[in-house]
């Protein structure tokens, strides 16, 4: 019956592991469909899936506090499933993360328990294993391999000094055979959620290179106009549906035919990429470049009220003025011209405003370029 029993609670620790981490993995999976190449997995997601994850594993965590109070009695019963939290919130989330999810259950782990010696010494203990932890997967020398038998190792040490601090204050406590079978199944589970995060990231970072493939320009390393269609039309849709600020630029490069006739297409190239750094040095969270056609370029302004986007706009257009691109001894300067638009309540589509922003680029040309033409009212 021990077997049975000790096998039964292996299953359950297992199944409970891989539900919680197929359970991130539904959020991550719904937020990449919404947010469409807008990268929201591991260490680089937005602050809505950082909400949702510190939501997700904080009930995790409380879950178990409760589920030990009212079952179990026992703080050795549920240590397995408690490294497997630690383990998974630091390899699957980061630290900052998963630091303030341990805060929140430490905060409901007090609050089931109260605050005795004990509980103090079973955080701290718990505490010390996500320090090391955290070390040991911030570590960018050691392979991954080493990091797992590191993880194996320091939680079999959380282990026996929690079984050891156990007999020294309860006066008893399991067995050594007990000790030892779940140590064994501790090392079983230590296996299946980093193996599986492993395997996710090699698939999801897989996926994100294929992705990136089609919604990156190869020459400028900006986004590409099949990009700038997805985003400018969810940009235009949530702007509209919340009343924010949404502001568009659209850039022609002013004598680029001319650059290529006299210097050579390879020259025409090296000025895009130098151009595009100029855009990538300005872009942020809210702000966002795409090259959307030959020499012309956009940036879409999120969020941004339309004189701060005019401020950026005039100097962009000043930097470059001061910039010279050189090539194989030659010195090349160009200027661009610009129009920047402000969405407007009767822009009944994305087109409209896009239609808008294209017209006031023209504008600039047609007066001699050189300029920034604004209409932010």
């Amino acid at each position: 019956m021990t077997l049975v029993s000790n096998i039964t609670m292996l299953v359950i620790e297992l199944l409970v592991t891989l539900g919680v981490v197929f359970g991130f993995q539904l959020i991550a999976d719904y937020y990449t469909t919404k947010y469409s190449n807008e990268v929201v997995w591991i260490g680089n997601m937005n602050w809505q899936m950082k909400l949702s994850a510190i939501i997700y594993f904080s009930i995790v965590g409380i879950s178990l506090s409760i589920i030990e109070h009212l079952y179990f009695y026992n703080t050795m019963e549920l240590i397995n499933l408690r490294i497997m939290a630690v383990l998974l919130m630091v390899i699957f989330l980061g630290t900052p993360i998963a630091t303030v999810v341990l805060v929140v259950a430490s905060t409901a782990y007090f609050l089931f328990w109260g605050i005795h010696t004990y509980i103090i010494i079973y955080s701290a203990l718990y505490i010390g294993l996500f320090i090391v932890i955290s070390m040991i997967n911030h570590s960018k020398r050691l392979s991954f391999l080493s990091q797992y038998g590191l993880f194996c190792i320091v939680a079999m040490l959380f282990w026996m000094g929690t079984y050891l601090y156990k007999n020294e204050a309860a006066g008893g406590g399991m067995s050594v055979a007990a000790l030892i079978t779940h140590i064994l199944e501790m090392v079983f589970l230590c296996g299946a959620p980093i193996l599986m995060i492993r395997l996710l990231e090699q698939n999801q970072l897989m996926i994100s290179e294929q992705t990136l493939g089609a919604y990156i320009d190869e020459l400028t390393q900006l986004y590409n106009y099949h990009s700038f269609s997805l985003n400018f039309e969810r940009a235009f849709q949530k702007a509209q549906q919340i009343r924010k600020p949404l502001s568009l630029m659209i850039m022609d490069l002013d004598g680029f035919k001319q650059v290529n006739d006299t210097y050579g297409h390879l020259a025409g190239n090296h000025v895009l990429r130098g151009f595009s750094k100029m855009l990538a040095n300005v872009s942020e969270a809210n702000i966002v470049a795409y090259r959307i056609g030959g020499e012309e370029m956009a940036l879409v302004f999120n969020g941004i009220e339309a004189k701060q986007a005019t401020v950026v706009a005039n100097q962009l257009l000043e930097t470059l003025q001061q910039h010279e691109f050189h090539y194989e001894g030659s010195h090349i300067k160009l200027t661009f011209s610009a129009g920047l638009s402000q969405i407007k309540v009767t822009d009944e589509t994305s087109r409209d405003f896009f239609r808008r922003s294209d017209h006031l680029t023209y504008t600039a040309k047609r007066a001699g370029g050189n300029r920034v033409a604004v209409v932010t009212d």
